[in-house]
Formats: structure tokens, C-alpha cells, sequence
């Protein structure tokens, strides 16, 4: 039950709102509410943002955050940017040190950095290196997550599957999944 302390055996509600648990006196917060930090030389809770503006937790000290937004882990208690941590980090926001989404061609590695991914052709493998989701141009996942090109030589697209297009070049159109020559008496297909 947030806002509560114990007073001689009695539950009584703490005096900041923002307060889940508090002393005996009511006044001296020891646990704030979520977006809230206890500055523990006065007890009181104070939006995290207010020491730093890239904090998003910070219950139990106001001076350390706990996560970061999007972009921003946690570090020694501060919010710093991913990249300053992992150059080609997109997401660390429980920790700094530890990756969760990397930019297009990386993966995150058992480390939880971000490394280039194993399949040169891959152009989505964020958050696991070794496991392609979405591959260059020309190229679809095969059935071992690798890129393989297209089954369709007249295919542009066929990233989720090699046997099933998505875009076919110019003069074919797409019908189930397979490039076929347009009719010459048509504008577009």
C-alpha cells in the first residue's frame, strides 16, 4: 500500500504525496512513488528529472538513477548516451553497459555489445548478431536466418522469405509471391 508509515503499531499516511513509505514521524520518506527519487538529506521525494533530465527511475535516491530513457542508460548513477558507452548502441536504458537494440548492420553479442552482424548481407540483426531478420536488397532470410538471394531473379525485395517476393523490378508484377512479365498492354502491374 503506498503512502504509509508505521507509528506505535498504527498505520498513518505519509505526509508527501509522492511518498510510498515513510518514518514514524510521517515527514522522512524513505521509498518514493515511481518518476520520484528521496533526496535522503531531508526525506522529501523530488521528480528524478529534476537532478537529471534523462532519468526516468530513481526511488530509493534522488542522486541515482536507476534507468534512463530511451538513448540514456545508467551509469555510476547518471544518464549518459549510449553511444558514449557502445558506439553503435540504440537502446540502454537499464544499464549503460549493456545493450539492448543496436543500429542497422550491429548486433548485440553475448557481452551485450553491439558488433557487426555475422551476415554481411543482413541489414537487421539488432538484437542478437548471429540472427538476421531482415536482409539487404535482393536478398531474403533462408531457413538457417542467413541471407541467401532471392529465389526470383526478377525480384527486388523478398527480405522475409527467399521464396516469397514482395517488389519485383520494373516490367514484372507480383502474383503470389512470384514475378511475372507484365502485359504489354498495361500501364503498371
Amino acid at each position: 500500500m503506498p503512502n504509509i508509515g508505521l507509528s506505535s503499531g498504527l498505520c498513518i499516511n505519509c505526509s508527501d504525496l509522492s511518498c510510498d513509505y515513510c518514518t514514524s514521524n510521517a515527514s522522512f520518506c524513505y521509498q518514493c512513488a515511481n518518476d520520484y527519487g528521496v533526496n535522503l538529506t531531508d526525506g522529501i521525494c523530488y521528480a528524478c528529472t529534476t537532478v537529471d533530465i534523462n532519468c526516468d527511475r530513481c526511488w530509493w535516491d534522488l542522486h541515482h538513477c536507476e534507468r534512463c530513457l530511451l538513448g540514456y542508460g545508467p551509469y555510476l548513477g547518471n544518464c549518459v548516451t549510449c553511444t558514449s558507452m557502445n558506439t553503435n548502441c540504440l537502446d540502454c536504458s537499464g544499464d549503460a553497459t549493456i545493450c539492448g537494440a543496436c543500429v542497422t548492420g550491429y548486433g548485440i553479442n553475448g557481452s551485450g555489445n553491439c558488433v557487426t552482424c555475422v551476415d554481411l548481407l543482413c541489414a537487421d540483426c539488432s538484437t542478437n548478431f548471429m540472427v538476421c531478420v531482415a536482409c539487404v536488397q535482393n536478398y531474403g532470410i533462408n531457413g538457417t536466418v542467413q541471407c541467401s538471394a532471392c529465389f526470383d531473379t526478377h525480384c527486388l525485395n523478398c527480405s522475409g522469405n527467399i521464396f516469397v517476393c514482395m517488389e519485383c523490378q520494373p516490367g514484372y508484377g507480383q502474383v503470389a509471391g512470384i514475378c511475372s512479365t507484365c502485359n504489354p498492354n498495361c500501364l503498371t502491374c
